[in-house]
């Protein structure tokens, strides 16, 4: 039987080979080299022993179980503080553009329920309604839809915002109207001018829905042809100068009205424009094809003439 050899006997490999052999669990860590007990040279061992090394980082906390779970709270505090900071401004500002649309839609289509419409509404009952509402919210977004993409308004915002440099270090000094946390948001103006164009396309489809079933009601209130109800007798009332439905014949066709009234022709115009313009801004065409992009947005002169006169007729 082989005598154990005593510590002051071994060399630092054989004492690392007795450690991990009087370790207890732990991980497996490889140990290449060991010493045997009998005098001679050391060898090295293929495949490698394989030894349990205790690791202090794998031990849990003692004492304190629960004290990680303290600071849970507290940083999902901060990261909504974070939040607000950077994100607070925008959300602000779409919420107050929601509500101001909202406001409108509701407004106008309360407007035309008065008795001031009442003979109208015989006619086309809530399509006038439905019609008159978007055309208010096309208006305002048509209003907006430049602003974020005017770049000597833009310029002149960043401006207000002067950098100074104090002893090396860069600070801002917010001289205008447009703090560092307006600043920010400026440079998502291109978002915000892709979000009112959703919302015009978004109205202009209501209103033209909403007009199509005006024309089926105006023509369907001049095919009755009974004296006895009211919507064949306000179809009759006025001339081709002054009249309350546009239908003056059971032969009109309504197509031809269309392209015949002002209001007709110059809607047709800016749908067809407003069309090309949002198609073209896909972002695959955008990428691919630039110039499409870039000159069928030029479209927006037609589409603001025809707007004007839209209204007007």
């Amino acid at each position: 039987m082989k005598e154990e050899p005593r510590s002051s006997d071994l060399k630092p490999v054989d004492l690392l080979v007795l450690w991990s052999r009087s370790s207890g669990p732990g991980p497996l860590v490889p140990v290449l080299w060991s010493r045997s007990w009998s005098s001679g040279p050391a060898k090295v061992h293929h495949p490698p022993l394989c030894r349990r090394v205790p690791v202090c980082c794998e031990e849990k906390p003692r004492g304190w179980p629960g004290l990680t779970s303290l600071f849970a709270p507290q940083q999902a505090l901060l990261a909504m503080g974070s939040f607000a900071a950077n994100e607070g401004l925008s959300i602000f500002v779409i919420l107050v553009w929601l509500g101001i649309n909202a406001f409108l839609f509701v407004y106008f289509y309360m407007a035309f329920l008065v008795e001031r419409w009442f003979y109208t509404r015989v006619l086309l009952g809530h399509a006038l309604s439905w019609a008159r509402a978007p055309a208010a919210c096309l208006n305002f977004n048509c209003l907006l839809i430049l602003l974020p993409v005017c770049r000597n308004l833009l310029s002149f915002l960043r401006g207000s915002i002067q950098v100074t440099e104090d002893g090396g270090r860069r600070t801002e000094d917010a001289t205008g109207c447009c703090s560092r946390t307006a600043a920010r948001q400026l440079d998502r103006s291109i978002t915000f001018h892709k979000l009112v164009a959703y919302m015009i396309a978004f109205h202009t489809a209501v209103h033209i829905v909403a007009h199509l079933f005006n024309f089926e009601y105006f023509m369907d209130a001049q095919l009755i042809g009974d004296s006895r109800q009211l919507a064949s007798v306000l179809s009759a009332i006025g001339d081709n100068a002054s009249f309350l439905n546009p239908i003056r014949s059971n032969d009109t066709n309504p197509t031809v009205v269309m392209f015949t009234s002002v209001a007709g022709l110059t809607g047709v115009a800016i749908t067809l424009a407003l069309v090309l313009i949002i198609t073209s801004s896909m972002e695959v065409i955008r990428r691919s094809y630039f110039e499409v992009f870039w000159y069928t947005h030029h479209l927006f002169v037609v589409f603001f003439v025809g707007l004007v006169f839209h209204g007007f007729g």
